[in-house]
């Protein structure tokens, strides 16, 4: 008989009372039960633990940690994750929630060799949502489900068909939310935690690590759910870094795919042109970046920038040879 692996469900919260009993039932009642559920709370002021205390009486495997002081969301991503003793990471996030069978459904494809599996995505809008939300997640946004037969019961990319991806859809989220996705731990040794200079595409990169490794198998089943509302992570993010999300993180990510160790795997698949690519992509943010600020007549956002991101400072060869291209392409966009 064949020992079932421990998996850990790992759940970092803050200020989620609304939303983590549902979260937590979607955990406890897993038809899988050799888990643990790590959830950690990085200093919630409301009723979280009032929410969560019952349900630490009736159930050991539920482990409750609460940091000292507030470390925020990477911070706290990389804090959780260091707390699991399970084979496997499983991440859900306080408004999100799983099938009964979901971790059931995970655990039979990595028997058959995968270490890093998602489910297909699930986008839940309740009424909270915004107009945009509704557009851009029900019309927009990039799956990796579009790539294969929808016929299919999964799909296996591997680590060479997700660079031909990643250039497609350059600091796109593709892959998959936090809460989607399913890995083994040993893989932490290879990739290392969540790098905290990324604020909102902090997932993306992440798994881009993991599917650096070992690709990522896609199960064509939405297993787990990601909730969307106003008072979400992803849209506080995005209404309070407009700058830092839509100009660095981008440039960041693609000069991280290009440059930094951590995808040493998949920087030896990559030809000249999708090199080319990435650098005129990084590059061209930067431009973007400064041209912005410019009409905020505000320059210490920009300048700041450099001191956590001094590879992405403008050399003088982008001034004499790129910023002249740039500017012709400023042009041609004015005028369309």
């Amino acid at each position: 008989m064949s020992i079932e692996p421990l998996i850990s469900i790992c759940i970092p919260t803050y200020n989620g009372s609304p939303y983590i009993e549902k979260c937590i039932e979607s955990c406890i009642t897993q038809t899988y039960r050799n888990i643990e559920i790590i959830v950690c709370d990085d200093c919630s002021t409301d009723s979280m633990l009032n929410v969560l205390n019952p349900y630490l009486k009736k159930d050991s495997r539920i482990k409750f940690f609460q940091n000292e002081k507030n470390l925020g969301l990477v911070g706290n991503w990389n804090k959780c994750m260091n707390y699991a003793s399970g084979q496997y990471i499983k991440w859900l996030f306080q408004d999100d929630w799983m099938d009964v069978n979901a971790i059931e459904e995970f655990i039979e494809i990595a028997n058959k060799g995968y270490d890093f599996i998602v489910s297909k995505r699930s986008f839940i809008l309740n009424e909270m949502a915004t107009n945009e939300d509704k557009i851009y997640y029900s019309k927009q946004v990039k799956k990796l489900e579009d790539y294969f037969d929808h016929n299919e019961k999964g799909y296996y990319f591997s680590n060479s068909k997700i660079k031909d991806v990643v250039i497609s859809n350059i600091a796109l989220n593709f892959i998959a939310e936090p809460s989607l996705i399913f890995f083994k731990k040993t893989l932490i040794k290879k990739v290392g935690l969540y790098d905290h200079l990324f604020h909102q595409i902090c997932d993306l990169e992440y798994n881009m690590r993991l599917a650096s490794e070992v690709g990522v198998y896609v199960i064509n089943k939405p297993l787990c759910h990601f909730a969307i509302h106003s008072q979400s992570t992803t849209n506080t993010n995005v209404n309070n870094k407009y700058f830092q999300l839509r100009f660095i993180e981008q440039a960041y990510f693609a000069y991280k795919l290009l440059n930094h160790n951590s995808f040493i795997s998949i920087q030896k698949l990559f030809s000249l042109k999708q090199k080319l690519k990435l650098v005129f992509y990084y590059k061209y943010r930067m431009h973007e970046a400064k041209r912005y600020i410019a009409n905020k007549d505000n320059q210490s956002n920009y300048s700041l920038t450099f001191i956590n991101y001094p590879f992405l400072k403008p050399s003088i060869w982008d001034k004499t040879i790129l910023l002249p291209i740039f500017r012709f392409i400023d042009l041609l966009k004015s005028r369309q």
